[in-house]
């Protein structure tokens, strides 16, 4: 008896375990550290009493965060996370959107789809103001993703940016990604991005081919499943480096994602290492829809609808994602970071196109930036950590929601909450197989 050490002056559970009965069998799951212990009844007892005979035990209890040291307070190192994170001063990212054109007609987007390409004196600005912003805040991070529209309709200022930042700015880590509905993803095209700094690529399929030649069709009506497949494959045959996102947004007509993986896997596509799935919900905005009964009505009915897409994908052996530990719930969080329109005019995000309450400022003709400062210190100084977050288990995750659908007044939990054991039970299941979880 001499060998137990009773730990509990020193000690206390993580707020953020969850504990889940399995059979004779306890699943511990830390939603901060991803931690994941499979206990039987003795430990079970060992870990909530503090009592401990095997200091390896005790080691994964530490490591995993599920026993924190008793005066450590864990929202305020939420908080620390978060602030070190949102206000690192040494990362400039941006969204450009090249045009707000688009050649194809997509039966739930939210954008408007003026023809407006971005021009010159724009594009000039923005070359002025990634000057002085690299100079100003000697950046060693530039960041800049693509996006639209259809980015590619202009892909020229694309080559003119990348080509300028390369050329003068050798000593600053720059990357980019860019999101392109696929279309245009030509040998030609291909070929131009290759030699730029673009590492992953983000192409929407809204699922097997019947569905998706419902929604995303172009101009002429017509369908667009075969182009992008065709692009894809040669763009994994051209450019094998670069990472794929094939994203799907989620609605009532595609949420059964069995045939779509199956295509996916007799084009030999699902099983490329580069390619990762991406699941969102297809979501309602404030403009007027031909069916709106594709959309679902809240946040919980959508989340068993993405645990039933878990379980399928672990059929097919693909990976469950995991919510990085970023400090923040949407890169749009941090300072330097913004949405930039054709004209130059800033906003918070993708998703707030136009709306006076996100405008936060514009880039005037000798590159200066010109923030909307009421907008902007609302965004950036907001407190994530208030009210139900605090007592979540999923905070780590989401960091206090979405500030747009705060804003609007709207729900801005995410799925995962409303589906967290059975996620991790998935979680378990996906482990085994795998044979990397520790069991005790």
């Amino acid at each position: 008896m001499d060998k137990i050490r009773n730990k509990s002056q020193k000690y206390k559970h993580s707020k953020f375990n969850v504990e889940i009965k399995k059979d004779d069998t306890w699943i511990i799951f830390n939603t901060y550290t991803h931690g994941m212990l499979e206990l039987n009844e003795e430990y079970y007892k060992n870990y909530k009493n503090f009592y401990i005979e095997n200091p390896k035990i005790e080691e994964k209890f530490i490591e995993y965060g599920m026993w924190i040291d008793k005066e450590l307070d864990e929202i305020d190192r939420l908080r620390y996370i978060h602030n070190k994170n949102k206000f690192d001063n040494k990362i400039f990212s941006l969204t450009i959107k090249t045009t707000n054109n688009c050649n194809f007609l997509c039966s739930y987007c939210y954008q408007s789809h003026n023809k407006k390409m971005m021009e010159n004196n724009t594009i000039n600005s923005i070359k002025k103001w990634i000057d002085k912003t690299i100079l100003e805040n000697q950046i060693e991070i530039l960041n800049i993703h693509w996006f639209g529209g259809e980015p590619l309709l202009n892909l020229n200022v694309i080559i003119e940016i990348e080509n300028y930042i390369q050329d003068n700015y050798k000593d600053v880590n720059f990357f980019s990604n860019l999101t392109t509905n696929g279309f245009l993803l030509t040998k030609d095209n291909i070929l131009k991005l290759k030699n730029t700094k673009i590492k992953t690529i983000q192409i929407t399929l809204d699922g097997d081919k019947e569905q998706h030649n419902k929604s995303r069709i172009l101009r002429n009506r017509k369908g667009t499943y075969d182009q992008i497949i065709k692009n894809i494959l040669l763009l994994l045959d051209i450019w094998p480096e670069v990472d794929i996102i094939l994203r799907l947004n989620i609605n009532k007509n595609n949420e059964n994602i069995e045939n779509y993986l199956y295509e996916l896997k007799n084009y030999k596509i699902l099983s490329k290492e580069n390619v990762m799935l991406h699941f969102n919900e297809a979501k309602k905005f404030d403009i007027n829809y031909t069916n709106e009964d594709i959309f679902y009505n809240d946040i919980k009915e959508y989340s068993k609808v993405l645990l039933k897409i878990y379980i399928t994908l672990l059929r097919y052996g693909k990976k469950i994602p995991f919510y990085d530990i970023k400090g923040y719930n949407c890169g749009f969080d941090r300072i330097n970071t913004f949405l930039v329109e054709t004209d130059g005019t800033l906003y918070h995000c993708t998703s707030s196109e136009k709306e006076k309450v996100f405008e936060m400022g514009y880039i005037d003709n000798n590159g200066d930036l010109n923030l909307n400062e009421k907008n902007y210190y609302k965004k950036i100084l907001r407190n994530p950590f208030s009210g139900e977050c605090l007592n979540c288990k999923v905070l780590p995750w989401c960091m206090g929601g979405c500030f747009l659908l705060e804003t609007k007044k709207l729900k801005k939990c995410i799925p995962e909450k409303y589906i967290l054991n059975d996620l991790i039970e998935l979680y378990y299941e996906e482990a085994i197989n795998n044979e990397k979880n520790s069991r005790f």
